[in-house]
C-alpha cells in the first residue's frame, strides 16, 4: 500500500485502506494481533522436521502446507 500512496499521491494510508475495503473488502488481510505461544504436537513437529530433511519442495511450500510461519 505504501508505494501505491506514494506513487499516486492518495491522501493517507488509513482513507487509502478505506477506499480498498469499500469496494472490495476481500482484498484486505486484517490482523487484529498475533498468535503468541502456539504449542503444537510432538507428531506436528516430527511431520515438520521429516517434511524438512527429506522435502521435495521448497521450504515455503511446506511451511504453507503446514500453516506455519517463522516469527519475525
Amino acid at each position: 500500500m505504501t508505494g501505491t500512496i506514494k506513487a499516486l499521491g492518495y491522501p493517507c494510508r488509513d482513507t487509502f485502506a478505506a477506499w480498498i475495503d469499500e469496494l472490495h473488502p476481500e482484498m484486505r488481510i486484517h490482523v487484529v494481533g498475533k498468535v503468541g505461544g502456539v504449542q503444537h504436537s510432538p507428531e506436528f513437529k516430527r511431520t515438520a522436521i521429516l517434511e524438512l530433511c527429506n522435502r521435495q519442495i521448497s521450504a515455503r511450500k511446506i511451511a504453507q502446507k503446514l500453516v506455519v510461519s517463522k516469527p519475525r
